[in-house]
């Protein structure tokens, strides 16, 4: 083979990880204020996409996802929220941290889009990325199956919680009492899941009524969180360049 002079093609590096946001519950165990800065001082010309979702359909969509397929959650929506409302509503005021990355990056390097663009139409949501990038056109070729399936179902999350709920509580009492490690727990969890996949969740999504009504966010709940989203809301609306009332966020 003959050595040519031909220059390399230009890379780009990618860092995907949507704990760049912080914890999915908005635990201050990471704080994301500080990770846009870190990024900045490490990669202060980085193109930065975020992608939001109503906070609604978030909790929803968090909390079964903990019950069903990541996480030992045994508790109602309605505990749920109770324990972790402070964190979350931090979180999900969007304009914070997309004004911290803005004022870092500024606002041309910076592509927030909505998670209901991509479920609507994924083939444009994903060319507009690369677009964003400079990739120009690229086919782009889809899988219709989705990677992480979760489920409203009543039902389906209520019997989900009662099969977590012993495992919990014991490996929350032998973590407790120091009898095991957290990364024996951590090992003990993972081994669960994987029981739950494999075994559990298709064993439930056979036997249970699809039709059973879905889970919603408690009335008392929404009184309480949808002024804080939408005053957020309506801040956001000068660092995004869509309409937010169009993909129906809290306004």
């Amino acid at each position: 083979n003959q050595p040519t002079n031909q220059p390399a093609k230009p890379t780009r590096t990618v860092i995907s990880q949507e704990t760049l946001s912080g914890r999915g519950d908005g635990s201050p165990i990471w704080d994301p204020h500080r990770i846009a800065k870190r990024l900045y001082m490490t990669f202060p010309n980085a193109k930065i996409l975020i992608v939001i979702r109503n906070q609604f359909d978030y909790i929803l969509s968090l909390y079964a996802f903990r019950v069903v397929r990541r996480g030992l959650e045994y508790r109602s929506l309605d505990e749920f929220l109770t324990l972790k409302q402070d964190q979350l509503r931090v979180k999900l005021q969007y304009d914070r941290l997309i004004g911290d990355y803005v004022r870092l990056f500024g606002k041309d390097r910076i592509l927030v889009l909505p998670y209901e663009a991509m479920a609507a139409d994924a083939a444009a949501f994903v060319q507009n990325v690369l677009d964003f990038f400079d990739c120009g056109q690229q086919p782009v070729q889809l899988s219709p199956q989705r990677e992480n399936v979760s489920t409203r179902n009543g039902r389906y999350l209520q019997t989900s919680r009662l099969i977590n709920a012993p495992f919990a509580h014991a490996a929350d009492l032998l973590l407790q009492k120091k009898i095991i490690s957290q990364k024996k727990y951590t090992y003990l969890a993972t081994r669960y899941f994987g029981v739950k996949k494999r075994l559990i969740n298709p064993l439930l999504e056979r036997q249970l009524d699809p039709s059973s009504p879905p889970l919603d966010i408690p009335l008392t709940w929404k009184s309480q969180l949808a002024p804080i989203f939408q005053s957020s809301n309506r801040r956001l609306t000068s660092l995004v360049d869509f309409n937010l009332q169009q993909y129906r966020y809290p306004w």
